[in-house]
């Protein structure tokens, strides 16, 4: 399950909670008064079994009618609406970390400090470790600094202003409550009855409140995922080349051409001031009769430096290359590949079932598209021809570039 459905299942389950227990409550209430006929029953303890003892629940049945419809119950909206705020809270860092995966280049922003000791950055098997151990610490440090904090990295690394989304503007105090009834059982300090302009010595949830609870938090975080998912549908423009795929078939002689071949060796780039890691720039690898393939995808320099490295093995009758294919990817074609795989999929086939089968487009089309998306016209534009333009190369088209747009 992704981000936004599992905060929809939790909301889905918390109102279906709130609205089968009290009329589980109602039907006790009937039912114990329907079983104790006479008035000195009606005084006597309720007693319900508990394990192998028992104990009593009120003194009487009056005391049990009015806990279950009075006390209870309220018990019962507070519960589930601290365990929405914290469903909220729980969709908000994961969809941090899944922004942070996907647009590396934000944590260039951040200000925050990650220290490691030497023996613990050495560990790192690749460099996706490593940042999803940082990616991992800065969702733990917004999560300790709770919502303030969060509503800061939003509108400064991400770029999303929380109280201008739908429903946003109402989560502070949401926040706020919660945080009187989880640790002051709802008693009101100063400073909240001057900030929201009560005199109330208690809060609680009533039945509206709840109501309108899962409504606001269900509604901005689904345009938050739209908004986060328009965001990854364009990373930052990047200045390196499109990568460069390469599958090279080896067959080695000596322990140190197995090793030059190994997912461990690691070899200095040009400049000598960096160390790649094969692992980093594996694809894929097979092993047939003592013949390696390998597909690797890098940076045309990295790669050309490994190609030396093994150019000198061959040159000493250490490893035979039997093929060395290259691929370099077409600009326009790595940009589409970088929006198409920057979005999730669900996003993807959201954007699909807008697009009609008949080409070319309809002029108003991506003014159409934008507004349901939540996207400005261009992003739109982008995200449409990319996948218009992957169906026509999937279904073999002999020139996917006319994607038939007006």
């Amino acid at each position: 399950m992704d981000t936004l459905r599992k905060l929809q299942v939790e909301i889905e389950r918390l109102r279906a909670l709130c609205s089968a227990v009290p009329h589980a409550f109602d039907l006790v209430v009937q039912q114990s008064f329907e079983s104790t006929s006479a008035s000195s029953d009606r005084h006597k303890p309720f007693i319900v079994p508990e394990g192998n003892s028992s104990a009593p629940v009120a003194k009487n049945i009056y005391q049990l009618k009015h806990r279950l419809e009075r006390q209870l119950p309220r018990y019962l909206r507070e519960t589930a609406y601290v365990r929405l705020i914290s469903a909220l809270e729980v969709f908000l860092i994961d969809l941090t970390r899944e922004i942070l995966t996907q647009r590396r280049d934000l944590l260039g922003k951040i200000e925050s400090m990650a220290e490691f000791q030497y023996g613990r950055l050495v560990s790192f098997t690749s460099l996706s470790d490593l940042f999803a151990t940082i990616i991992n610490k800065e969702c733990r440090r917004l999560q300790n600094q709770g919502f303030s904090e969060i509503v800061k990295f939003y509108q400064k690394i991400v770029g999303i202003k929380i109280p201008d989304v739908q429903g946003g503007n109402r989560l502070k105090e949401m926040y706020e409550r919660r945080h009187l009834l989880v640790h002051r059982l709802g008693k009101t300090d100063e400073k909240y009855r001057h900030t929201y302009g009560t005199q109330a010595k208690t809060i609680t949830i009533d039945d509206q409140y709840l109501v309108e609870s899962f409504a606001t938090v269900l509604a901005f975080c689904m345009e938050m995922w739209d908004r986060a998912h328009g965001l990854l549908a364009h990373p930052e423009p990047s200045r390196r080349e499109p990568p460069v795929t390469i599958t090279i078939e080896a067959v080695p002689f000596s322990k140190r051409a197995q090793e030059a071949l190994s997912e461990r060796f690691s070899f200095a780039d040009p400049s000598g001031e960096r160390i790649i890691r094969l692992k980093d720039i594996e694809l894929s690898r097979t092993s047939t009769h003592g013949t390696e393939r390998l597909v690797l995808k890098g940076e045309n320099e990295h790669l050309k430096q490994y190609l030396r490295h093994l150019k000198k093995l061959v040159r000493k009758d250490e490893l035979q290359l039997i093929e060395t294919v290259k691929d370099r990817l077409d600009l326009r074609d790595y940009k589409r590949e970088k929006i198409l795989s920057s979005l999730s999929p669900d996003f993807v086939k959201r954007v699909e079932a807008l697009i009609p089968q008949q080409l070319p487009l309809p002029t108003s089309f991506y003014r159409d598209a934008a507004a349901q998306l939540s996207l400005s016209v261009g992003k739109t534009r982008e995200i449409v021809q990319a996948i218009i333009y992957a169906r026509k190369a999937a279904l073999g088209d002999q020139d996917p570039k006319n994607s038939g747009q007006k």
